[in-house]
C-alpha cells in the first residue's frame, strides 16, 4: 500500500502483542516517529502462538496493525530490544519477512533495520550481524535526528545510508564502527511521560501507564537501569486528574521526591 507521507516506519515489538503494547517505550517511541511530520509509523508484534504456527505453515507475511502493510513495503524497521529473550524473536520476524536475516546480505531494496531500547544500549553486540544501526540511549533527541538523516537518504545505495548513520553521535553501525556517545535527553520534564494507547488486551489491562522517573541512583550491580540511565532523572508530577487507573513506571518509583503528592 503506498502512503502519502515520506517515510514509512514499522515499529516492531519483538514478541506478542499483550506484552509489546504494555511496554510504555515502545508506546513512546510510536508516539515520537508519529508526531514527526512526513512520518507514518505503524506496529508489529509476534503473533500468538496460534496464529503464529498458521504464518509458517500459510507462508503468511507479519504486517502492520494500522493498514496490514508487509513489512517489505516499509522505509524502516524498528525493533524495541527490552527483553534479551526476546532476540530469537527478532530474526524470526525478519525470517518470516522473507527479508535477509543478515545486515550485509540487504541493500536498498530492503528496508533499513534499526533496534533501540535498554539491550541496544547495554550491549548491541549479540544482534550487531543483524541490524544496521542502534540508537543507544534515550531515543527523545536522537529519533528526529535519525529521521531526517534517513529521509534525506532514501534513494542512495546502503553503503552510503550507513555512513550518513553513523556520523550521528549516539548511532551504532556495525558495518561502519566508530566512536558512539550515549544519548542522554536532559529535557526529559518536556517529554510525553505516559501511555497513548490503552487497552484491555495488554497484560496490564486498561491502566495508563506513567513514567515516574527514568534510571536509579541506587548503584545495584545485578540491575541495567541503574548503570545504562546515570544519572538519574525525575518527571515533574502530572497535573491532570486521571479518569481511568495509572500504572507508576520507574526503577525506584518512591525515591521521586514527590511521592506524597503523587499519592494524593
Amino acid at each position: 500500500m503506498k502512503s502519502a507521507t515520506k517515510l514509512r516506519v514499522a515499529l516492531a515489538f519483538p514478541n506478542v502483542y499483550s506484552v509489546g503494547i504494555a511496554s510504555l517505550g515502545f508506546q513512546l517511541v510510536y508516539w515520537m516517529f508519529n508526531n514527526l511530520p512526513d512520518v507514518c509509523c505503524e506496529r508489529v508484534f509476534l503473533p500468538d502462538p496460534v496464529d503464529l504456527k498458521e504464518h509458517i505453515r500459510t507462508g503468511v507475511e507479519p504486517f502492520t496493525l494500522e493498514t496490514q502493510s508487509p513489512l517489505a513495503d516499509f522505509d524502516v524497521i524498528g525493533f524495541s530490544l527490552t527483553f534479551e529473550m526476546d532476540y530469537l524473536n527478532v530474526l524470526r520476524i525478519l525470517r518470516m519477512a522473507n527479508l535477509p536475516v543478515r545486515s550485509v546480505e540487504r541493500d536498498k531494496r530492503h528496508p533499513l533495520v534499526i533496534a533501540g531500547g535498554p539491550c541496544a544500549t547495554f550491549n548491541p553486540e549479540p544482534l550487531a550481524d543483524f541490524i544496521d544501526a542502534f540508537v543507544v540511549g534515550d531515543a527523545e533527541d536522537v529519533i528526529p535526528d535519525l529521521t531526517k538523516c534517513i529521509m534525506s537518504h532514501l534513494n542512495v545505495d546502503r553503503s552510503q545510508q550507513l555512513s550518513a548513520l553513523a556520523a550521528l553521535p549516539s548511532v551504532y553501525v556495525p558495518l561502519v564502527p566508530g566512536k558512539v556517545v550515549r544519548a542522554f535527553c536532559k529535557s526529559l520534564y518536556k517529554q510525553n511521560s505516559k501511555s497513548c494507547i490503552c487497552t484491555s488486551e495488554s497484560e496490564f489491562g486498561e491502566i495508563e501507564l506513567v513514567e515516574v522517573a527514568r534510571g536509579c541512583g541506587r548503584g545495584c550491580r545485578f540491575c541495567v537501569t541503574g548503570w545504562v540511565n546515570r544519572p538519574p532523572r525525575n518527571r515533574l508530577l502530572p497535573q491532570e486528574v486521571f479518569e481511568k487507573k495509572i500504572g507508576l513506571v520507574g526503577a525506584a518509583v518512591f525515591d521521586h521526591p514527590g511521592t506524597l503528592d503523587l499519592c494524593r
